[in-house]
């Protein structure tokens, strides 16, 4: 029987598609035990570029089918639809709030953009139900109520519907939101139902909009992971198909199909996970992660653990605010399809626009018009193996590469200190198709390590199995390190049924919110 030790980690960015296979038996190695890597133009369909690269890597390394144990996927798909509101891609989502009395004053999509706004709430409604904070009842949900706006939402033709209960992330016991959900499925069988304590946690206004997103989102979603598992399946892998999330680990495709919203930021992450991997034993500190990409540079702070330092309180998706894992990580328009301008009082700009997967047909370097932050990265680097650098040269940008350095390293400059919490110096990592800069201000060293082109397919290949605990506890009969303790246990457990090893699992990531207020001890 054939051992299957080999991975297969792909990202799926706006601009390039990257694969690459590893072999972790080997990752000590020099090499980092990468067998093949290869990058490809990405395409309108999603899936016919992870075909390209994975078959390029094959035919180039003799690899077959039957020796890769897994293939993970990262793709930044879904948040570009919300990014740029594609009404093609988005639905129209129903609210109903289990919450009584409560929460009627503020109501869902309060303070969203507009335009989004517009585009995805096109019902609400207000029923009883909904928790105390301390996980007792305010009031059991009516089901003739919920079945009564259900035939509603059906008759509006609304087939995304959100599910938010006040307090549900602690609701162990009335399950009200899954009772919910089970009502109108009954009278809405062809509705995409979303319960908001599967996206994210304590938080009402932040997890109704996640779970709204995700609602929204939910078709495309599905319809694009199937396409990505027809595409590793006709290429014969008989290996289990995964997702990269934000937080640097992996969901099942078909579990990730029900929870997009939990892979909006995979790409970034992807990449300082994969720069983890590729300065493993030489950097054992926290480090700045600089990915440049197709489009945009994203940089963040890479912990001393491995992953990426999640944002503080909230985290914000197109404007709109939400409260699930996500990666603390700033972009700026600075990319390899980044178009470059020269004005007529001397001055240059470089993006935010950019040639995106149009890059390999309108650059100077490829026979095209227009300038691009690519072509000047050739004229740089002779070796790079890029186009055709003798067009660059005749369209005479050779006077202009100084300027243009110069520009650049003032732009990542400014956005690595946006992203310091200290004024001292840190290390900082370049991934991507960035050029080299020996220094930077605010680097102690710059560090370039090799395969950096392709870190964000190796952070997908790299990903690890996770497990996440959310909840509130008593502290009245233990202190709060031994209730954090057992909260750890069962988070590692968490992640052993999820598949991990037990012997490999770590805890990485632990907070604690003490609640200002007096819970009833005992009733008269």
């Amino acid at each position: 029987m054939t051992q299957r030790n080999l991975r297969i980690g792909v990202d799926v960015g706006g601009t390039n598609t990257d694969g690459v296979i590893l072999d972790p038996t080997r990752s000590s190695e020099p090499g980092r035990g990468i067998i093949a890597w290869h990058k490809v133009a990405t395409t309108t369909n999603p899936s016919e570029g992870i075909n390209n690269a994975i078959t390029a890597m094959f035919k180039e390394s003799k690899i077959q089918p039957d020796d890769v144990a897994s293939v993970t996927i990262g793709t930044t798909h879904f948040i570009n639809a919300v990014v740029e509101m594609d009404r093609a891609r988005l639905a129209k989502v129903a609210i109903m709030r289990l919450c009584g009395p409560f929460s009627r004053g503020v109501p869902p999509c309060v303070d969203w953009p507009p335009q989004l706004q517009r585009l995805m709430m096109a019902y609400q409604c207000f029923v009883v139900g909904g928790l105390e904070v301390d996980g007792s009842l305010i009031s059991d949900i009516d089901e003739d109520q919920i079945r009564k706006e259900a035939e509603i939402i059906k008759e509006k033709g609304i087939k995304s519907i959100v599910v938010n209960g006040i307090f549900s992330p602690v609701d162990v016991v009335y399950r009200q939101e899954e009772r919910a959900a089970e009502i109108i499925e009954q009278v809405h069988p062809d509705a995409d139902i979303v319960i908001s304590k599967d996206f994210a946690n304590l938080g009402f206004l932040e997890r109704e909009n996640a779970a709204i997103l995700n609602a929204s989102i939910l078709s495309f979603a599905r319809k694009t992971i199937a396409e990505f598992t027809l595409a590793i399946s006709q290429l014969h892998l008989k290996c289990p198909v995964f997702i990269t999330q934000n937080d640097g680990t992996i969901l099942l495709a078909s579990q990730a199909s029900k929870l997009p919203i939990r892979t909006f930021s995979s790409g970034p992450t992807n990449s300082m996970r994969g720069a983890a991997f590729l300065t493993q034993n030489e950097i054992k500190e926290a480090m700045m992660v600089v990915d440049v990409g197709g489009t945009t540079t994203d940089v963040g702070l890479l912990l001393a653990n491995g992953f990426p330092r999640q944002a503080a309180a909230f985290s914000e998706v197109s404007g709109v605010r939400t409260n699930f894992s996500y990666p603390d990580v700033r972009s700026i328009g600075l990319g390899g399809g980044s178009i470059v301008r020269k004005h007529a009082d001397g001055s240059m700009t470089i993006g935010p626009d950019s040639l995106g997967y149009q890059l390999p047909q309108r650059a100077i370097v490829f026979g095209g018009n227009t300038t691009t932050a690519t072509d000047y990265t050739v004229l740089a680097d002779p070796s790079s193996g890029i186009g055709d650098r003798s067009l660059v040269l005749k369209a005479g940008l050779d006077e202009d590469l100084a300027r243009f350095k110069s520009l650049i390293k003032k732009m990542l400059e400014r956005a690595i200190d946006t992203m310091k919490t200290s004024a001292d110096n840190t290390p900082v990592l370049l991934v991507g198709g960035g050029a080299v800069f020996d220094e930077l201000i605010g680097a102690s060293k710059v560090v370039k390590p090799q395969w950096s082109g392709v870190a964000n397919a190796i952070g997908a290949a790299t990903a690890r199995v996770s497990g996440v605990v959310d909840t509130i506890e008593s502290t009245e009969r233990k202190t709060t390190s031994e209730v954090m303790g057992e909260i750890s246990k069962r988070a590692i457990q968490k992640a052993v049924d999820n598949g991990a090893s037990e012997d490999t699992v770590q805890v990485v990531e632990m907070d604690h919110l003490p609640l200002q207020l007096s819970l009833p001890l005992c009733q008269s």
